[in-house]
């Protein structure tokens, strides 16, 4: 799909990729994307944050900010991780849409203008509709199917496990998403929190070569926890339910055994018996406490208020050509 760019004379379209030792691919990927916003659009901006690289990645952005107008370099002072760095570059983007990239390829620079048109029709969230990649292990696919069947139903939020990172933001939800500081932060869980009306386009290859991701199994595992604690209470509810349902057993298994002790006038000596239920308990009571404090840690993390990252550079700037800019609170 093609659009003049008098069509969108005064739109401002901002990038924001985070970026994590991508030396050997950042600078082919910058030159992909802006030559398609310069064919589309008069006025763009590329926000690039680094999230603490140390493969050489900022010397070579720093280069590239040198030679053009649209570009920004906002280098953070240590590794956050993807959510942070994503929060950093929506709070220093102009644009009137937003969009999230990854610099890998996997993010086609091709579909900005799509998301873009599609977003014109009245719609605040634009995600790239992507299948899980059939090269994915078996496990990884069905721990991903997992994982969104259950937020689903802790955080009565409506996620779509097809929808990638790569997705269009208006100003509104960008301006409503700036307003929400917590510590723990997984953003689509945050973009679909404040709601607005939310469609995709389908995925298509651009034929780039893909870079493989720079986030490990670990990385995953606690983002995907933090996703269901940060954003729902209801294993607290289950754990309390449960609790309740082995005290009402227990309870009925005592009195049972005081009854039979009782009626038959004989003592069991079960040595063994007892260890099991013990164990079995003590088993119990330990998982609450896991369960417990997870919440607790992050509360602790939530009421010290600390800022959510540090900026140790910020280069660049972006040069624009318009006569009327879009602020929608």
């Amino acid at each position: 799909m093609t659009h003049s760019p008098n069509a969108t004379k005064d739109l401002i379209v901002s990038i924001v990729v985070p970026v994590y030792n991508r030396a050997t691919t950042i600078e082919q990927f910058v030159d992909a994307t802006a030559t398609v916003l310069r064919k589309h659009f008069r006025n763009y901006e590329l926000i690039l944050v680094d999230d603490g690289s140390e493969d050489g990645t900022s010397d070579i952005v720093r280069g590239m900010v040198s030679n053009s107008q649209n570009i920004r370099h906002v280098v953070l002072n240590r590794h956050y991780g993807r959510e942070i760095s994503v929060t950093a570059g929506l709070d220093r983007a102009i644009g009137d849409y937003v969009i999230l990239m990854e610099p890998t390829f996997r993010d086609p620079p091709e579909l900005i203008p799509d998301l873009v048109a599609k977003a014109q029709d009245d719609f605040d969230v634009v995600y790239v509709s992507r299948p899980p990649e059939p090269t994915k292990r078996f496990l990884q696919r069905a721990a991903t199917t997992l994982f969104y069947r259950i937020a689903s139903i802790l955080t009565d939020l409506e996620l779509d496990r097809d929808a990638s990172e790569y997705r269009l933001l208006s100003r509104r939800i960008v301006n409503s998403v700036s307003k929400l500081k917590e510590q723990n932060r997984y953003m689509k869980m945050l973009f679909a929190y404040v709601g607005y009306k939310v469609t995709s386009i389908p995925f298509h290859s651009s034929g780039h070569p893909i870079a493989p991701s720079e986030f490990s199994y670990r990385e995953n595992f606690k983002l995907a926890l933090d996703a269901l604690i940060s954003f729902s209470d209801k294993p607290l509810r289950y754990i309390a339910i449960l609790s309740v349902c082995v005290s009402i057993l227990a309870f009925l298994g005592s009195l049972w055994v005081v009854i039979d002790k009782m009626m038959s006038q004989h003592v069991v000596e079960g040595w063994a018996s007892l260890m099991v239920v013990q164990l079995l308990m003590f088993s119990i009571l330990f998982m609450f406490l896991a369960a417990i404090s997870e919440y607790i840690s992050r509360t602790l993390l939530e009421v010290k208020q600390r800022p959510l990252y540090y900026v140790r550079e910020d280069n660049g700037g972006t040069k624009f050509d318009v006569e009327n800019i879009l602020d929608v609170d």
